[in-house]
């Protein structure tokens, strides 16, 4: 198929519709926030800053624990 006929059947192909008001929807708009908090994180990182957290607090006692059995 040539390019010429293959673009010609693509702007053929929605014809019956183009024209067409776009559609309304009957459901009630969701608010911002609602909308905003489909995209926030996923439910698999929202304890990773805790655990980082964690691990740079264990990491400070081990250094510490270090530090103090040198001065025995």
């Amino acid at each position: 198929m040539k390019s010429s006929t293959r673009n010609l059947d693509s702007q053929n192909r929605y014809t019956d519709i183009i024209d067409l008001e776009r559609p309304v929807s009957r459901r009630p708009k969701m608010p911002i926030e609602n909308r905003a908090a489909q995209f926030s994180p996923f439910a698999a990182l929202t304890s990773y800053h805790e655990r980082i957290a964690e691990a740079e607090d264990s990491q400070n006692y081990l250094e510490q624990e270090v530090i103090d059995s040198q001065d025995i």
